[in-house]
């Protein structure tokens, strides 16, 4: 029986990760609901303790999905949950952090450069969407969870796809997106009592550790503009199709 999705046990607590949360729970526009304990979206796992290690044990992984760019993979590592019947996969969305021209977001309308931005990284990351689908929708590719550094905007992308291919409405997937604020916001506090020289919140632009509902909405809102769903933006990447059905009749399920 699926649990009625209140939200408050989303979030799996950890010491060294801040947004690691589980997707289940929305309902979906079928009257089905996300399957809860399936699907995880994270921040980065390389700073993972022993105690968190064993938390996420208990969450019978088997697939992670890391979108970090190589330079990230190169100075932070694959993470810690590698080796632990865990079967890592590194899929970047672009090659380098720093071909992304981030400091054009920091100009006005932040969140229409932002949105731009997101449909910049499908339209270079195809490659790396469609192979998420597949590993997602393989046999024994659940319970799963991905991540980028922060959670929030390569790993925003993915979650904002996949939710709205399995019809969860846009209110509610922007809803999801912007939690990650808080999120980063304790990152970076924790950034600022355990890296020596690491800036406090204050020193980062504000759309940075922001993540307005408006930005989700509005890439959405593209994303179907330009090929009619999530689910066209999939295929349009080379996603299989029947990899797509695979994956939402494993992560929805009958309400009650």
């Amino acid at each position: 029986m699926e649990r009625e999705d209140s939200g408050a046990d989303r979030f799996v607590a950890l010491e060294g990760a801040f947004n690691f949360r589980d997707l289940g729970g929305y309902a979906a526009g079928d009257g089905r609901v996300v399957r809860r304990g399936l699907l995880y979206r994270s921040d980065t796992l390389h700073r993972l303790t022993p105690g968190d290690l064993e938390r996420l044990r208990g969450l019978d992984l088997r697939t992670v999905i890391d979108l970090r760019a190589a330079d990230e993979l190169e100075q932070h590592g694959a993470g810690r949950l590698a080796g632990h019947d865990v079967v890592v996969h590194n899929l970047p969305m672009f090659d380098d952090t720093r071909s992304l021209g981030l400091e054009d977001v920091a100009a006005e309308e932040p969140v229409a450069k932002l949105a731009e931005l997101y449909l910049g990284m499908v339209e270079r990351g195809g490659a790396s969407l469609a192979r998420t689908v597949e590993l997602l929708a393989a046999p024994g590719g659940l319970p799963a969870v991905f991540h980028c550094m922060a959670g929030k905007d390569r790993t925003g992308i993915v979650a904002g796809l996949l939710l709205e291919t399995l019809g969860v409405p846009d209110d509610v997937i922007a809803a999801d997106y912007a939690v990650t604020t808080g999120a980063m916001r304790r990152a970076a506090d924790w950034l600022r009592a355990n890296a020596p020289g690491a800036p406090s919140p204050s020193h980062y632009p504000a759309w940075v550790l922001d993540a307005p509902a408006a930005t989700m909405l509005r890439f959405l809102a593209e994303v179907r503009a330009r090929h009619g769903s999530a689910r066209g933006l999939l295929l349009d990447a080379g996603a299989d199709p029947a990899s797509l059905d695979r994956l939402t009749d494993a992560l929805l399920a009958a309400p009650g």
